[in-house]
This record gives C-alpha cells, structure tokens and sequence, in this order.
C-alpha cells in the first residue's frame, strides 16, 4: 500500500502555475524529441537532459502530490502527457504531423483521437516515443504500464482496455478525473452512492473518549490501528511479506449498539483514512457476471483511493452455510467465495460487523486477523454513558440517582443515547427542562419494550 500523507489544498491560481511549468518542460521535450527524430540524431537528448521544474518553486497540490509518490521523471512524463489534453491540448498538436512518404501519421507517434474531442489523444505508443525510441527503453516501460505499477493500480492513471489482439502500446492514456480535479482545482470529489458503487463514506465528529468499551477490545483495537501506521516497516523492513498478505481483516461482532461502527470510524479518523460502508444488498444481481463485476468495481476503486472498508448486517452473505444451501438465495455460495477472495486480497483494513459471532461462517472466521467481542456495557460503563451523554442544559430531578439507573438497566450506548433524545424532547415542554424519575424509567422500559418486540428475546429489567 502506498503512503497516504495528507496535505492542505492550494488555491486554483497556485495549482495553474504549477501545472503551466509542467506544461512548458513537456513543450520543450516534445520539440526537442522532434527534432532529434526528424534529423535523425545519433544521440538524441533523453528527458533527464531537459530541466525539470522544481515544483518547489510552485507550491501546489502538484508539488504535494510528486513528494508523496515520488516519481522518477518517465512516470512524471507519462502523468503530464495524460494531463496535457486537459489543460493545453494544442502542445500535442505536433503529434499530427504527417508521413509524407505515407501521407499517414508516424506510427512511432502512437496517438487516438475521439468522436468528441478534435485534439490528439495520447497512447502508451506517445509516451514510448518521448521516453526513448530504442528497445531498451521500450522494455523499461513495461514495467509502468503494468497493472500492479501504483500509477494504475491506484487508478490515478487509466490505461484503456484494447480487443482482443491489439498491441499494448496502442491503448489511449488518460488521468482519473478524481486526480485531474484534485491537482486543478484541490478538491476529490467524494463517490456518489449508487448501484454501480454501493459504499457510503462513514463520518463522526466523536473521538476516542466517546468510545466506552473495555480495556481489552481497546488493546484489539489499538492493534489496528498500529497496523495501519506500521504495515511498511512489518512487511517489508521486517521482511514479513514472505509470510503474510498485506490486508488486514477484523471481525467485529456483539449486540447492537455496543460501539462496533463508532469504533471503526474512529480507527478511520485516527490515521486520516476514508472509511466506506457497503450495502451488501446492492451488490448482488440477478443477471449472470454482474455480481463479480460490481464487486470486482467496488474493490479496485476502494484499492486506489485506500479506502477502510466496513460490511455492516453481514449475516445475508457472510453467514453460516447450511445443508439445504443453494444458489437460489440472494447471495449463492459462488458469489460469497468471490467476495471472500476479493477481501483476502485486499491490501488494506476490511471491517466486518455481525451481532453474533456463530452466524458467521468460519471461511471467513479463518481469513480474519482480529476477531473483537462488542459485549454490552457493564454498570460502571453504563453510567459512563449517561453521564457523558446527558447533555448540561437538561436538569434532571433529584430522586435520579444515574447509578441506581445504570445498575438496574441493561443498556446498549446506542439506547442511552435514543432514551437521552426522547426525554429531552419530552424535557422542551417544561419551563426549566427539567425531566422527572417516572418520564425516565417509562421512556427506558418503552426502550426495553421495542427491543422485545423486535427480536423476540426476553426484555431485561422491565417491571
């Protein structure tokens, strides 16, 4: 996984002047690889022979962007080149130049063009002809435009697909619009929800505080988190890649409103990571492949922007496998082992959350790193909750005694906090906001009353 530091965005007007330098020392290689071409120069000046801007002059999302990736100059070529029908289109205009002998464009130029746009469209070819004709310099390529190259595989690049039988070389070369929009304008535009890509970004203006768990789940989840900021020097100063994959997977599993979501944002808000939650109903499809390649989608795109991925009410498809299975149900078994692999090799955090720990099928049990029990919170925990979460303004009556509260009632964080929100609403028709013994035990055995209702368990502490 690549390092994901974390800059400030800069003005548009900083962002143009960086990208106009960048602009200029590709004009300059390209007329100078023109004229050495057509005066067919038995040492033609290479791209490292031309200055390259010191973007340190042009502070910019470029400038932060070529520290974080650390490109050597073929790959700031080949990004520039991408860029280039962007922003200034007209410098590859030069790549038009007929073959008189022909009366066709050099096939060493490479280059499309589009139904759309009348500009020259960059090929593998293009940038094969700027880096060095030669085959050395060919061979050297193929290790970018490799698909495992962090330019691609993190889709800051897309190298078109080609039919059957077509060189490598003529696949058309462009910039996600993800990236184009971040090194222009300084913003990344957020995945819109949608069929295609059911993943909803999770956020939370909690912090660690906010969390009222166990010492132990604590430890199990400080155990992720260093994993997060030390994968590299584990895997690879340690040497344990040999040994391990790079992902990290975690079951997370307890009653509702034990804090498992809570908890996975604030892992997410710890190292600056965009954690996402998948709609699992959405993947699946009725028609034959579809489901592979809306999970096949969702995972490159949360691969290239590493994203913390969290499955949430997991049971439909990661639960137990029975006799009776078959491929009728929502999820047949050959979608879950896809999905399964797909999780496996994922190389960043995958959070998995069920209520209960035996649903879950132990194929996945055995592809998790961690497996963290969100019991329900004890006494002590309990009065925790309701005294961080009762808000100052809301006056409680003096025979409450929040002790007594969190004694007798079993409580999740996520009832305190519904219970808290209807006696305040309750609260807002006295003068002095004040909130009685009665109004709080009703409201809390109305609580406990729903969550027998709705899963059929018999209520605690309700008479």
């Amino acid at each position: 996984m690549q390092d994901q530091i974390a800059y400030p965005p800069h003005s548009i007007k900083a962002n143009a002047r960086a990208i106009n330098a960048e602009m200029d020392w590709l004009s300059r290689l390209i007329d100078q690889r023109m004229k050495d071409h057509f005066a067919q120069a038995e040492f033609p000046v290479t791209p490292d022979e031309i200055p390259v801007p010191n973007q340190s002059d042009y502070p910019s999302d470029l400038h932060d962007f070529l520290i974080a990736k650390k490109l050597n100059t073929a790959e700031r070529v080949i990004l520039a080149l991408t860029i280039a029908p962007e922003v200034k289109p007209q410098i590859l205009d030069m790549f038009f130049t007929r073959n008189s002998n022909l009366d066709r464009g050099f096939s060493e130029f490479g280059g499309s063009k589009t139904s759309q746009h009348s500009g020259f469209i960059p090929t593998a070819e293009t940038a094969a002809f700027l880096l060095g004709t030669d085959l050395e310099h060919r061979f050297e390529l193929y290790h970018i435009f490799d698909t495992e190259h962090f330019l691609f595989s993190q889709q800051i690049l897309l190298l078109a697909e080609l039919p059957q039988g077509e060189p490598l070389w003529s696949a058309k070369l462009s910039i996600h619009s993800d990236y184009l929009k971040l090194l222009t304008t300084g913003k990344r535009p957020k995945p819109l929800y949608s069929v295609s890509l059911p993943a909803k970004q999770l956020i939370t203006q909690l912090n660690q505080q906010d969390l009222i768990v166990g010492k132990k789940v604590r430890e199990q989840i400080r155990e992720i988190h260093n994993w997060l900021l030390h994968q590299q020097t584990i895997m690879q100063d340690w040497g344990m890649s040999r040994l391990l994959k790079p992902g990290y997977c975690s079951l997370f599993y307890g009653p509702p409103g034990t804090g498992k979501t809570l908890a996975a944002m604030l892992i997410a808000k710890s190292v600056q990571q965009d954690i996402y939650r998948v709609d699992l109903t959405l993947l699946a499809s009725k028609y034959i492949g579809e489901t592979e390649k809306n999970i096949n989608k969702l995972f490159e795109k949360a691969k290239a922007q590493n994203w913390i991925l969290y499955f949430q009410e997991t049971e439909a498809l990661f639960g137990k496998r029975t006799a009776g299975s078959n491929s009728s149900g929502q999820y047949p078994q050959l979608h879950t082992a896809f999905l399964r692999q797909c999780i496996e090799d994922y190389p960043g955090l995958i959070i998995i959350s069920a209520d209960l720990k035996a649903n879950v099928d132990e194929a996945f049990l055995r592809i998790s790193q961690s497996i963290i029990h969100f019991p329900l919170p004890n006494p002590a925990q309990r009065l925790q909750l309701w005294q961080q979460a009762l808000p100052g303004q809301l006056h409680l009556c003096e025979d409450i005694d929040l002790s007594d509260i969190a004694q007798e009632f079993e409580l999740s964080g996520a009832d305190i906090i519904n219970i808290i929100r209807s006696i305040a609403l309750k609260s807002m028709g006295n003068k002095d906001s004040s909130i009685t013994k009665n109004d709080l035990i009703e409201t809390i055995r109305w609580t406990l009353l729903m969550q027998h209702n709705q899963t059929g368990q018999s209520p605690m502490s309700i008479s």
